[in-house]
């Protein structure tokens, strides 16, 4: 009897250090629960996401070229990637964010860079549960 296949949830990272993108994807691949991508360059992570179509993003908060928040923004506006949970990863202390956090339509929370890897997975876990249960009529 053939095997179905499971498809593992998508996590796109959008980072420009390719240092977090590197060990990101290499401890989301490890799991082996998760197919994942990572994006250096903001102005084309919209085109990336589009073709992706991730379960979820992690998205560095401070980047060059576009900022998160603005890429969030972005995500929001894109039919295909409104539901998408958002994790926003930043590596210093930026205030008001959680006023940000009750505007989209999806759960977007905030990390910080220095949150241990565990940690990381564990709320990659819980957003894609609770927009399981979302997508499937659940709480």
């Amino acid at each position: 009897m053939p095997k179905l296949q499971v498809l593992k949830p998508r996590v796109l990272v959008i980072d420009d250090d390719p240092f977090i993108g590197s060990l990101l994807r290499r401890v989301f691949e490890q799991t082996g629960r998760y197919s994942i991508a990572a994006e250096r360059n903001a102005l084309s992570a919209l085109t990336t996401a589009r073709l992706f179509r991730p379960s979820l993003l992690i998205v560095d908060l401070s980047m060059p070229d576009r900022s998160g928040l603005e890429l969030a923004v972005d995500f929001r506006t894109e039919p295909v990637l409104r539901n998408c949970p958002i994790i926003l990863f930043s590596g210093a202390f930026v205030p008001n964010l959680e006023e940000f956090a009750g505007t989209g339509q999806a759960p977007i929370e905030f990390m910080r860079k220095t949150t241990p890897l565990p940690q990381l997975i564990e709320a990659v876990d819980r957003l894609l549960e609770v927009k399981g249960k979302k997508e499937s009529g659940g709480a």
